[in-house]
């Protein structure tokens, strides 16, 4: 029984990955499918996080908290071919996470009823997805550099829209890969030139004075926007 319902999460998490090559494996998952699977998830946390698990007042955060960590557990143990809450999750000096001992990088993001995991052997790795949501049409200003809201300004209607949450969605995933998040002002990153619905290897203005070298990828499909960043070196 056990082996089947395994068998199942399995199918989901195989039929949810999106990129897969030599430098990343890249999955977006409904968390819905994995509702059945509730019991089994249970047992692919770690003890800290069963307890807290437990401790969820409302119903909605805690079954969130299960699908997200205990989805990210399995994905990554598959991965490295581990038991799942034989993970060591740590967070470095950023308070980015990593797996303790093992020469891995990995991010998630998680938007409604989506979650986005990215992992990388060799290079660091930010992932960002969101729900696009067009009362946050006022935001431009704050998120964009000079040159992007030139861009953005210039732009037909229908153009403004792609623009805006494609711009978004790379910067934060730029972030995460840097492990600096919301310590980094988006307006200090210049993504002005890019388009890109394929991998292509960049090189993006950080900040007045730093360029990183990165490869990155954005798309907006089925009302949502997705992005993952590597950085190079």
């Amino acid at each position: 029984m056990i082996s089947d319902v395994n068998s199942g999460i399995n199918k989901v998490i195989e039929s949810s990955c999106i990129v897969s090559n030599n430098l990343v494996k890249v999955w977006v998952m409904k968390l819905d499918y994995f509702i059945p699977f509730r019991e089994l998830l249970i047992s692919f946390l770690a003890a800290d996080e069963r307890e807290k698990y437990k401790n969820f007042n409302r119903e909605l955060s805690k079954n969130l908290y299960l699908l997200r960590k205990a989805i990210t557990r399995k994905v990554i143990s598959d991965y490295l071919n581990l038991p799942p809450n034989d993970l060591q999750i740590r967070y470095d000096h950023k308070n980015k996470p990593y797996i303790y001992g093992k020469q891995i990088n990995y991010n998630i993001s998680h938007s409604s009823s989506y979650l986005m995991i990215g992992i990388s052997k060799d290079k660091q790795i930010g992932v960002d997805i969101q729900k696009i949501d067009d009362r946050k049409k006022e935001i431009p200003i704050s998120i964009f550099s000079k040159q992007e809201l030139e861009k953005y300004d210039s732009s037909q209607c229908s153009g403004k829209r792609e623009f805006f949450w494609k711009t978004w969605a790379l910067k934060e995933a730029i972030t995460k890969a840097t492990g600096d998040g919301m310590t980094t002002n988006f307006c200090d990153i210049d993504a002005s030139t890019l388009d890109v619905n394929q991998e292509e290897t960049v090189e993006l203005q950080y900040s007045n004075k730093v360029y990183i070298s990165a490869i990155v990828f954005v798309k907006i499909e089925n009302d949502y926007v997705y992005s993952y960043v590597l950085l190079n070196g």
